[in-house]
């Protein structure tokens, strides 16, 4: 018994909220509420079954710009500015790439010294590959002129075969240069990317086909649409070669990865093709100077002037050979600016 005067006990006993109320007596006051369920910590191995914990995929989802919408970059590639990233707090907008010559320049530069010896024995080997295999095209041509009564209008069969399957191998190890150059510029790159096209021949070859063919019908019937069909699928190679889209997938998303931004591709084409010129310039005026001072050399059947041009053009090369892996390395750049307009991941 309490003593009614005590003032304790006028008070209602107010239960502890410190400690939470056994099962009992919850089921007592939510008569409804299911019974508690024990939940394993969170992070406890010993309690997760091991092929709960997720695991990374063993492939990268397919890029955003397949199919998506441009948005912020989440990620800054090696080497770019990233001066118009936004701060953090900021809304987000819309990636503006830097495509400016001198940026893409420096940006080429920045690749060659990265990577000096590899760039430029690799460049060297495409150039002697190539002239090799010149000379072996002239080597049909020439024993085919022996044997022929009078010297053929044309390149005979051989020569042209020899000449298809060198156009074929130097069309797959340019795409691989331009692979090995990205990865430089991405922080990595090795000598094995040269060879990086071969391992999807026919997608690549079936792109660059379809791309030439649309790049010259548009230029047969104007100048202006072929010059616009060759900026706008450039990139498809690449993309051939990074992504698993199907062949007009890579048609479609080179398109879509350089729309709006035609201009200044076309810009930095124009200042690459002043230097294309000259040294196309500079071999026919190196020949017709010497078949000036040497008459004899005007006598020369067409597979000796073909032999002739072809190592002039070679020598020239070989001391471009730094200028235009800037040029490339500047390609390359664009290439990944662009892609940064996009998001880096797509849903699953």
């Amino acid at each position: 018994m309490t003593d009614p005067r005590d003032p304790k006990a006028e008070e209602p006993q107010v239960p502890d909220e410190t400690t939470p109320p056994d099962e009992s007596t919850a089921r007592e006051q939510f008569p409804m509420a299911p019974p508690p369920v024990e939940h394993p910590p969170v992070n406890d191995p010993t309690t997760a079954p091991q092929d709960d914990v997720p695991r990374a995929p063993d492939e990268p989802p397919a890029p955003a710009w397949a199919s998506g919408t441009p948005d912020a970059p989440t990620h800054a590639t090696n080497g770019t500015s990233r001066a118009n990233a936004q701060a953090p707090g900021a809304p987000d907008e819309p990636y503006k790439p830097n495509l400016g010559p001198g940026h893409l320049i420096k940006s080429g530069w920045r690749i060659l010294r990265a990577r000096p010896a590899l760039m430029l024995f690799t460049a060297a080997l495409l150039a002697l590959l190539q002239y090799i295999g010149s000379l072996v095209a002239a080597r049909f041509w020439i024993q085919s002129m022996v044997v022929a009564t009078a010297q053929p209008a044309m390149m005979p069969f051989p020569t042209l075969l020899v000449l298809f399957v060198l156009g074929f191998v130097m069309a797959m190890l340019t795409v691989g240069q331009f692979s090995m150059l990205l990865q430089v510029h991405r922080g990595r790159g090795m000598f094995s990317d040269l060879f990086a096209a071969f391992g999807k021949t026919p997608k690549i070859v079936a792109v660059l086909v379809l791309g030439g063919l649309a790049v010259g019908i548009g230029s047969m019937l104007l100048v202006a649409p072929g010059v616009i069909l060759l900026l706008g699928l450039l990139f498809a190679p690449l993309i051939a070669l990074e992504s698993d889209l199907s062949i007009f997938g890579c048609l479609k998303g080179s398109w879509r990865l350089t729309k709006g931004y035609k201009g200044p591709l076309f810009l930095y084409t124009i200042i690459q093709a002043l230097l294309v010129i000259p040294l196309a310039g500079a071999v026919q005026f190196t020949l017709l100077s010497a078949q000036t001072r040497h008459p004899e050399l005007a006598q020369l059947t067409q597979p000796e002037t073909f032999i002739l041009t072809n190592t002039l053009s070679f020598v020239l090369s070989l001391v471009f050979i730094p200028v235009e892996l800037i040029f490339l390395g500047g390609w390359v750049v664009a290439y990944d600016e662009l892609l940064a307009r996009y998001r880096k991941d797509d849903a699953a």
